[in-house]
């Protein structure tokens, strides 16, 4: 999320939210009427020079300049010049105490937060995951409002000459740390009081709470010259992997079909850990035979406790029979080499050499 910076020496200036870590002196003031937020820029040439790698700020010389937060419509941020006195008053403010209602709403903050940085610590974040926050509101009447959703996803560049795959996991890294920074400041670190937000022109709001949305979109690349999917364990969502997949020839619609109704029944069982497709069906082929499946199912998965058609997706000759598909199952303690190991197992073609899978992760992974 990018924020844009007015009055003063950086007017016009525009920075992430990882670029600002990097430059500012981070200010939170928290007083009665909220939490604010200001920032002590280096100049702009020092900036230039933190930016380039060339020092830190704690290196940068000249005097710092005060900006403090402002929200915008929709809830981004921008950040405005505070030379005029803002700062030192609101520093003064502090030493007043919060009353109880500001001490327990901006507990209750920091708890949302702690609840979203714990759920993006659980989940693969990638440079392609789209992570937003809405706003609950309520004005003075009663009435509940909500934001549109602030997007607080970084870009996130890095690279390491003859190192893909460290390089790879360093901007994993600095994505995570740059969301977790938003979600301090615009979560942890929201105004408390009665404030009016531009989003309701001449409404005065209360922040009551947050949403944290996640988007993982599809990652499934383009075919090689062979008709496969570059290696790879490649992840999307079931109505991806059929939009994908799933049209063209009456036989791979048919195909598709027959994916969409095991699927259904192995996440059914409450039970299903993983669902990876491999084989003809995630190829460039007009009419693939069949699906070719691997269940990875947790170790409290009990086979005899499932009954009708989905008990037919666990034994292989009779869901060969019944769907046309050749599923292969094991519980998650049964993975050998590992878990991911023996998915990665599965890319192997019979020619020699490997080619794409797809695991098929939830809607909101």
């Amino acid at each position: 999320m990018n924020a844009g910076f007015v009055g003063g020496p950086l007017n016009g200036q525009t920075f992430d939210h990882h670029q600002i870590n990097a430059l500012a002196s981070i200010v939170p003031v928290f007083t009665e009427s909220g939490n604010r937020q200001f920032l002590l820029m280096p100049p702009l040439d020092q900036c230039e020079r933190i930016l380039r790698g060339e020092l830190t700020k704690d290196q940068a010389q000249g005097s710092l300049h005060p900006y403090e937060r402002a929200f915008l419509p929709g809830g981004g941020v921008e950040y405005r010049d505070a030379s005029g006195g803002a700062l030192d008053e609101a520093l003064q403010s502090r030493n007043q105490p919060l009353s109880a209602e500001a001490q327990a709403r901006k507990q209750l903050f920091g708890q949302y937060a702690d609840q979203f940085i714990e759920r993006l610590r659980n989940i693969e974040i990638t440079g392609a995951t789209e992570v937003s926050i809405v706003y609950r509101y309520m004005d003075q009447h009663g009435n509940a409002l909500d934001s549109s959703p602030t997007s607080i996803t970084p870009r996130t560049s890095v690279r390491i000459p003859g190192d893909v795959e460290g390089a790879r996991r360093f901007a994993s890294a600095a994505h995570l740390d740059s969301l977790i920074g938003n979600i301090n400041s615009l979560v942890r670190n929201a105004p408390t009081d009665i404030l009016s937000f531009p989003e309701y022109p001449g409404v005065a709001v209360q922040i009551q709470s947050f949403e944290l949305k996640i988007v993982q979109p599809s990652t499934l690349p383009a075919f090689n010259e062979e008709g496969d999917l570059p290696p790879g364990v490649h992840r999307a969502t079931l109505s991806d992997v059929l939009e994908r997949f799933g049209q063209g020839s009456v036989q791979r619609c048919a195909v598709a079909d027959r994916l969409n109704r095991i699927y259904q029944l192995a996440a059914a069982t409450g039970q299903l850990a993983r669902f990876v497709v491999f084989g003809s069906f995630i190829t460039a082929k007009a009419d693939p035979n069949d699906v070719d499946i691997v269940l990875l199912m947790e170790d409290t998965f009990d086979l005899a406790s499932v009954t009708g058609e989905a008990s037919l997706v666990f034994q292989h000759m009779e869901a060969d029979a019944h769907f046309g598909a050749s599923v292969f199952w094991t519980k998650r303690s049964g993975a050998l080499g590992g878990e991911q190991a023996m998915i990665e197992y599965w890319q192997a073609r019979r020619e020699g050499g490997r080619r794409g899978i797809v695991e098929i992760i939830g809607e909101g992974s």
